[in-house]
């Protein structure tokens, strides 16, 4: 018995390069006691049980901040179109869930809504949802719960619900910034940021302002910013 070194440098001809045979298997070794890579996992936070997606019985589209993110996406409507069953018109207005309008069962948007939309928590109203409060700049995660949802999210859920949660405050400091600019005059400035202020507690602060010329032009009154938004 000898080292593999020694054995291959006496077997070796002239002329040619000594090669370890066993190097290969020493470079595979220590692979096979690595441990596998735990992957983060989804709690659904619409049912309020805190399972996860895999456990939850509900049909749930669920959507993180880093796609959001990575998509480009400027509202959370927008990620409505890479979601089965649920489809978007383009505004706030026009989502669906299995076919059902969120204005109403009878789709002429002025019955009762039949989908709750949640923020933090907070229910919106078609004013809110209009004012674009559900902005992508600082949300965590935005789930789509299909179906009826009355007993967890209330009546007005009897075809779905949209429940989206923004960035929770963390124990260190930490800040995000957007500008953009676009056609239109669209501008738009968002800040977003806290950290730690001891005793275990956290704050996070964010502010977005969105302006825009709109679409419109008032030709009797010579006005290009006629439908402005901001």
């Amino acid at each position: 018995l000898c080292a593999s070194a020694v054995c291959a440098a006496q077997t070796t001809a002239p002329g040619s390069v000594p090669v370890d045979p066993l190097r290969d298997e020493r470079e595979q070794a220590p692979a096979q006691h690595q441990q596998p890579q735990q992957l983060e996992s989804i709690v659904v936070i619409g049912e309020k049980l805190g399972r996860t997606l895999d456990e939850t019985a509900s049909s749930v589209a669920v959507v993180s901040g880093r796609q959001l993110d990575d998509y480009g996406d400027d509202n959370v409507y927008q990620s409505f179109k890479r979601m089965g069953n649920v489809a978007d018109a383009g505004d706030e207005y026009g989502y669906s869930i299995r076919g059902v309008s969120v204005g109403g069962a009878e789709g002429a948007g002025t019955g009762a809504p039949v989908i709750s939309t949640y923020l933090d928590g907070v229910a919106l109203d078609s004013w809110a949802s209009y004012a674009n409060v559900l902005d992508a700049f600082d949300v965590a995660q935005a789930e789509v719960l299909r179906g009826a949802q009355s007993t967890s999210q209330g009546r007005n859920a009897m075809a779905g619900a949209v429940v989206v949660s923004t960035r929770e405050p963390t124990d260190y400091w930490a800040l995000r910034a957007r500008i953009r600019a676009a056609q239109l005059g669209e501008r738009q400035y968002a800040l977003a940021g806290g950290g730690p202020l001891g005793a275990g507690f956290s704050f996070r602060l964010m502010g977005d302002y969105q302006r825009d010329d709109g679409y419109l032009k008032n030709v009797t009154l010579n006005d290009p910013t006629w439908g402005a938004h901001e």
